[in-house]
C-alpha cells in the first residue's frame, strides 16, 4: 500500500496530528511501539501469506492489505456482513474490489491458514507482562500460571459435518475455541479452534513444558495420568473434578501436617461422615499414580472438588480455592472476544471463510489486550482490559490505518491512543480487589519498568 492511501470512511489517520505527546516514559514507548509496528510488516504478512498458499502471485488483496483491514473493520465493533468487510477493505486500500472477487479470496484454502498462523505469531511478538505476584505470597514461586478452558460458538448448520457440535438439535455445526491462558500476561498463550465434539483433554499442555508452572482448569480436563505426568515432570496444578469420584483416602491435613488414617475409607463415605467439615485430604486413586491432595471447600452451590500438589504447609485450603479462583481471567477473555471483537457474527456456509474469520476475531481481541496493557506499561497507571476493549473501536481502526502512513503519524497515533486508555480505562475499585477479587492473594499490576 501507498504511503497516505490509507483512509476510513472520510477521515484520515491524520485526525491525530496534533502535537507529539513527550510525557511519558520513552523507553517503553518505544519498545510497545515497535511491538505494534512489528505486527503490521508488510513483507512478513506477505511472506505469511506465500507459507499458508493464499499468495500466490501479486493481487490487489494481499495479506498485506487484507489482514489490517479485517483488523480494522473487526475492531470498530460494527461488522456484521461479509459486505460490510468488502467496504472496509476497499475505504481503507483506495481500491474499487468487488464483492465477489473479495469472497472468493476469502474462500481460498490458505486464507484460514494465514489467519491461524498470523494468530501464532501475534501471541509470540505481542507479549508484555501486566501482573506480577508480591514477594510474600505463595503464588509468587511459580514463573507462569497458565488457565485452561474451551468456550462453544455455532457455526452455519451447513457446516455439520466439518464441525461437528455436541448439541445436536440446538447447535448441529459449532467449534470449539481451546484457549491455554498466561494470567501474569493477561493473553494466551496458545489457541486452538476445533469442532465441538473433540474431546477438551487434548488440548491440555503438555507436562513437560509445565516445569515450574501452575496450571488451573475445570471439570472437563483432569485425568489421573495427565496429572501424575504433570507431578513429575515439575509442574503444579489446581484442577476442579467431578463430585462423583471415589479415591481411597488415606490421610487428612491438619493445619498443614498429615495425620495417616488407621484404615484407608473411600472418598464417598468420608465426605458422607463429614458433611459440613471443610475436607483437606490425600487420596490414592486405583492404579499407579501416586496420591494427590484433594480440598473440598464450601461454595454457596456447595462443596468443589479441588484436587491439587501444592504443599499444605504452605496452601492452606481457602489458598487453594482462592488460586483456582484465578482461572475465571481465562472466561472473562472468551466473554470480551465474543462481546467486543465481532467473534461468531458472520454466518457463511462457506468452510475457509468461516474459520478465517473467527481466526481474525481473535487477532482483533490480541491486538486490543496488546495496546491496553502497553497503555499501562507507558502510562504507568493501572487498566482495565475489558473497559479498554469498550473504548478502543472508535480509535482502532484509525490506529491500524496510521501503520501505512509512516513512523511519525504511528508514532503520534500510538501515543494519542494510550494516553487516551490511561485518562479512560482506568481499573476501579482496587481496595475491593484485595479485599475480595484477584488481589487477595497478592496479585498486582505492573506499571511500568
Amino acid at each position: 500500500m501507498d504511503k497516505g492511501t490509507a483512509v476510513i470512511g472520510d477521515w484520515s489517520c491524520n485526525t491525530f496530528s496534533a502535537p507529539r505527546i513527550t510525557t511519558m516514559p520513552k523507553f517503553q514507548l518505544t519498545k510497545t511501539l515497535s511491538q505494534f509496528a512489528s505486527a503490521f510488516d508488510a513483507e512478513s504478512l506477505d511472506d505469511l501469506g506465500r507459507d499458508a498458499g493464499f499468495l500466490r502471485r501479486k493481487r490487489d488483496i494481499t495479506p498485506a492489505n487484507l489482514i489490517p483491514s479485517l483488523l480494522a473493520a473487526l475492531g470498530s465493533g460494527k461488522v456484521t456482513t461479509l459486505t460490510e468487510l468488502c467496504f472496509w477493505f476497499n475505504e481503507m486500500t483506495g481500491q474499487d474490489v468487488a464483492e465477489k472477487t473479495f469472497w472468493d479470496r476469502l474462500a481460498n484454502a490458505g486464507f484460514p491458514v494465514m489467519m491461524d498462523h498470523f494468530v501464532e505469531r501475534l501471541t509470540g511478538q505481542l507479549v508484555v507482562q501486566s501482573l506480577r505476584f508480591l514477594p510474600g505470597s505463595p503464588f509468587s514461586r511459580f514463573g507462569r500460571i497458565l488457565a485452561q478452558d474451551g468456550s462453544s460458538l455455532a457455526v452455519h448448520k451447513a457446516l455439520a459435518k466439518i464441525f461437528p457440535g455436541r448439541f445436536t438439535k440446538v447447535s448441529p455445526a459449532a467449534v470449539e475455541l481451546h484457549a491455554t491462558y498466561d494470567l501474569l500476561n493477561e493473553a494466551p498463550s496458545v489457541t486452538w479452534l476445533a469442532p465441538d465434539k473433540e474431546s477438551e483433554r487434548l488440548y491440555l499442555p503438555d507436562p513437560t513444558t509445565l516445569s515450574g508452572s501452575l496450571l488451573l482448569a475445570d471439570r472437563g480436563y483432569p485425568s489421573w495420568g495427565y496429572l501424575a505426568k504433570v507431578r513429575d515432570a515439575g509442574g503444579a496444578f489446581i484442577m476442579r473434578i467431578t463430585g462423583s469420584i471415589n479415591p481411597a483416602v488415606i490421610g487428612f491435613y491438619r493445619n498443614g501436617e498429615l495425620v495417616d488414617l488407621p484404615e484407608r475409607i473411600n472418598l464417598q463415605e468420608f465426605c458422607a461422615a463429614h458433611d459440613d467439615a471443610v475436607l483437606d485430604l490425600l487420596v490414592r486413586p486405583q492404579g499407579k499414580f501416586g496420591t494427590f491432595r484433594l480440598t473440598i471447600p464450601k461454595t454457596p452451590k456447595g462443596r468443589a472438588f479441588l484436587i491439587s500438589n501444592l504443599p499444605a504447609s504452605e496452601f492452606q485450603p481457602d489458598v487453594v480455592g482462592l488460586g483456582y479462583r484465578l482461572r475465571w481471567q481465562v472466561e472473562l477473555i472468551f466473554k470480551e472476544w465474543k462481546s467486543h471483537s465481532n467473534l461468531h457474527r458472520f454466518q457463511t456456509a462457506n468452510e475457509q471463510i468461516t474459520e478465517g474469520l473467527l481466526w481474525a476475531s481473535i487477532a482483533t481481541a490480541l491486538l486490543k489486550r496488546f495496546v491496553a496493557k502497553a497503555a499501562q506499561m507507558v502510562g504507568e497507571i493501572a487498566v482495565s482490559t475489558l473497559k479498554a476493549a469498550r473504548r478502543l473501536p472508535a480509535v482502532l481502526p484509525k490506529l491500524v490505518a496510521a501503520v501505512f502512513v509512516g513512523a511519525e503519524a504511528l508514532q503520534d497515533a500510538f501515543t494519542h491512543v494510550l494516553q487516551s486508555l490511561t485518562r479512560q480505562a482506568k481499573r476501579s475499585n482496587g481496595k475491593r480487589e484485595r479485599r475480595i477479587g484477584r488481589q487477595q492473594l497478592g496479585l498486582r499490576p505492573v506499571l511500568g519498568r
